[in-house]
């Protein structure tokens, strides 16, 4: 499978290193000096494009790996690149000091990307957690794998990023349809601020259920 990441900061490399032995990777942003970089670090074949739209039309599935401030920058660009492609947001547009949902995207970042690009299947995933986290080898808690809750209104879509977050080692959970988004960014805005008061980068919120 291709994937392009449109991005290449902390949580582009932590995701790319875990799927460059299975997927081709590539990388596109601003700067393509920063992309070449990190698809040099990461191998295994990783590359960088001349531009975002280069990017998502090379590719099956789209990262959106940039800080949420960027992505009004470029995505309207990529209305027809994503037509029927599977578009994973990974972001969190919260705002300090209370790290509430940035007035910009409502009612939720996922549902403003899905209403900029009619065409694409946006799911939301991966923004649970700090980089690090998706960076582990064994990305366990509570004895079990990191549940990673999922929304989206493709089920095709929502399968494939499940497929992908089984190859990071951790399990997926699907919350529903993408109107649900806005309780997972909710969710995510209360561990970033836990980050931000001195908390541990490996701080998560885990699913536990038991053995059947």
């Amino acid at each position: 499978m291709k994937i392009a990441f449109i991005g290449y900061g902390s949580m582009a490399e932590a995701l790319g290193v875990k799927w460059a032995e299975d997927h081709e990777l590539s990388f596109a942003g601003r700067s393509r000096e920063k992309a070449t970089a990190l698809a040099n670090r990461i191998g295994h074949g990783a590359v960088s494009r001349p531009s975002v739209v280069d990017a998502s039309t090379w590719a099956d599935v789209v990262v959106l790996a940039t800080r949420h401030e960027a992505i009004p920058l470029f995505i309207d660009e990529l209305v027809d690149s994503t037509r029927r492609k599977t578009v994973i947001d990974i972001n969190n547009p919260v705002v300090p000091p209370n790290f509430n949902t940035s007035d910009t995207y409502r009612p939720s970042l996922a549902e403003w990307i899905a209403a900029r690009l009619p065409d694409a299947r946006v799911v939301k995933a991966f923004n649970q957690c700090q980089a690090s986290v998706w960076a582990h080898p064994q990305p366990v808690f509570g004895g079990q794998r990191l549940a990673v809750p999922i929304c989206g209104d493709d089920a095709d879509s929502k399968s494939v990023v499940s497929a992908l977050i089984d190859q990071v080692g951790c399990d997926a959970v699907d919350f529903g349809r993408l109107d649900r988004s806005a309780a997972l960014e909710a969710m995510a805005s209360m561990v970033i601020q836990l980050l931000h008061t001195g908390h541990d980068l490996m701080t998560v919120f885990n699913l536990i259920r038991p053995e059947k």
